[in-house]
C-alpha cells in the first residue's frame, strides 16, 4: 500500500469515526429523552421485560442473554439513586446449567453501542410492561381501598351512635343545670 493510498483511507476513517460518534450521542440523547419522559410520569414500578433483547453463546457453549428493564440504580453521571432504562446480562457461564449469573444491571446508556442500537427496538416492549405493571398496580392500589373503605364505612355507624348517645348524655346533662 502507498503512503499516498493510506494516508487517504486515514482520513476516510477519522471522518467516518466523527459521524459514527456524533450518532452514537445521538442514542445516548434519546435514551435520556426516553427516561426524562418516563420519570416525568412518575410510575416508580421495576419492571423487566420477560424475553431478552439479545442472545450470545456464552465461553462454555451455553446461552447468554441481555434483559431490558425500568428501575432505580445510581450511575457514575448521575450518582444518587434514579430511575433508569438498565440492562442486565443473565445466563450460565460454566458447565453447570443450574447454577445462572446475573449481573448487576447497568444503565442502558453505559452499554457498548451494540447494545444500546439492540436496545432501543426493544422499546416498545419495555413500555407495554410498564403499562402492564401500571395497571397491576392501579388493581391493587383499588383492592386495598375497598378493603379500607368498606372497613371505615361499617365502622361508622356505630362511631355516629356512640357519638349521638354521649350528645344525648350531655344535653340532659344541660339540662338538669
Amino acid at each position: 500500500m502507498a503512503e499516498l493510498e493510506f494516508t487517504h483511507q486515514l482520513s476516510e476513517l477519522s471522518k467516518s469515526a466523527r459521524v459514527l460518534n456524533q450518532e452514537r450521542d445521538s442514542i445516548n440523547e434519546l435514551v435520556e429523552q426516553f427516561e426524562n419522559t418516563l420519570r416525568g410520569m412518575n410510575i416508580g414500578v421495576e419492571v423487566w421485560v420477560s424475553t431478552p433483547f439479545q442472545r450470545e453463546l456464552a465461553p462454555a457453549g451455553n446461552e447468554w442473554c441481555t434483559y431490558l428493564g425500568w428501575r432505580k440504580i445510581a450511575h457514575a453521571r448521575r450518582p444518587k439513586l434514579d430511575w433508569r432504562v438498565v440492562v442486565q446480562d443473565r445466563g450460565f457461564l460454566t458447565e453447570d446449567a443450574n447454577k445462572e449469573d446475573i449481573c448487576s444491571p447497568r444503565a442502558l446508556v453505559d452499554a457498548s453501542l451494540s447494545v444500546r442500537i439492540a436496545a432501543l427496538k426493544a422499546l416498545p416492549e419495555l413500555v407495554a410492561a410498564l403499562k402492564s405493571a401500571a395497571a397491576e398496580r392501579i388493581r391493587g392500589l383499588r383492592e386495598a381501598k375497598r378493603l379500607v373503605e368498606g372497613s371505615v364505612s361499617k365502622a361508622q355507624p356505630e362511631k355516629t351512635a356512640a357519638n349521638e348517645k354521649i350528645r344525648s348524655i350531655e344535653d340532659a346533662k344541660k339540662i338538669e343545670k
